[in-house]
């Protein structure tokens, strides 16, 4: 995840900062309109960017309850002995 979150935000800040280079040619209504574009993708950037992080920390978390859940059954199963018959 940290590599895909990684060139996610490399792809991006080149991308935006080729539209912030273009922008300065526009003017008028046309550098209005990708004013107003540039600043929403910059968003989704942004929004994608924390739907990752939010992700990459719920795998990690439930990773660790995966690896304790394992290790409590074994602890359970190797503590339990059956009781002889008399």
């Amino acid at each position: 995840m940290d590599r895909l979150m990684a060139a996610h935000r490399a792809a991006h800040a080149k991308a935006h900062g080729l539209i912030s280079a273009a922008m300065s040619g526009w003017v008028g209504g046309a550098a209005s309109a990708l004013g107003s574009e540039s600043t929403e993708w910059q968003g989704h950037s942004k929004h994608v960017e924390n739907e990752s992080t939010h992700y990459r920390d719920a795998f990690d978390q439930i990773g660790y309850a995966f690896a304790g859940m394992e290790e409590q059954t074994a602890v359970s199963i190797l503590g339990g002995r059956p009781q002889a018959k008399a």
